[in-house]
């Protein structure tokens, strides 16, 4: 398995390429799909799924695009109500009139691609984040980033304290080696952000 990244976008979101056997699975299109198409074809991979960790148009605006060439979609229950009715709260005109393929569930173990992916639900930053875990690979969005910080919660849907709980109850329970992809910035470890928002 391999993980590659393209950053994307005037907010710098990660977008990533999950590879094993010349597929992958991309997780948060941010923008320009075209961009994405040309990427995975440099380096000879075929897209069989996309995997949104949340809703807000900087991770997803080019999904529409990219379901339109086949590509089957994965997203929250809760974040994929939001993406059809597309308010003013979550800037989502990019995005309006994409469907879900897949709404996924917590604890779900997706086979695909020759990898299993664990769906965790992480809600806090939007009702329907959700983090991936693919082997010792948690891919958590905006749920937290390098350096003890966390994703804001103040935008619609966002909660401090359900935020605190996805990261204390579910993601601070994993292995501290568990090497950590967010959705901006840098990646890091379990343990070393577990070390930080020690207090938190």
């Amino acid at each position: 398995m391999e993980i590659k990244k393209l950053v994307l976008g005037p907010l710098k979101t990660n977008c990533y390429f999950v590879i094993n056997n010349n597929e992958c699975v991309v997780i948060d299109p941010a923008t320009n799909s075209e961009k994405i198409l040309e990427f995975a074809q440099e380096n000879k991979v075929n897209i069989k799924a996309i995997f949104l960790t949340h809703g807000h148009f900087d991770h997803c605006s080019a999904t529409l695009s990219l379901q339109n060439t086949g590509i089957k979609v994965y997203t929250s229950k809760f974040d994929y109500e939001i993406l059809k009715s597309s308010p003013k709260d979550f800037k989502l005109s990019p995005t309006k009139g994409f469907t879900a393929d897949f709404v996924v569930k917590d604890n779900q173990e997706i086979d695909l691609i020759g990898l299993k992916i664990k769906v965790i639900t992480t809600p806090g930053h939007t009702e329907g984040s959700v983090s991936y875990l693919i082997e010792n690979n948690l891919f958590c969005g905006d749920t937290i980033f390098e350096g003890g910080d966390y994703g804001r919660f103040d935008f619609f849907s966002g909660n401090y304290e359900k935020i605190k709980q996805s990261i204390k109850e579910k993601l601070f329970t994993l292995n501290d080696n568990i090497k950590v992809f967010p959705g901006h910035g840098v990646d890091t470890t379990i343990g070393r952000e577990k070390s930080l928002l020690k207090d938190f």
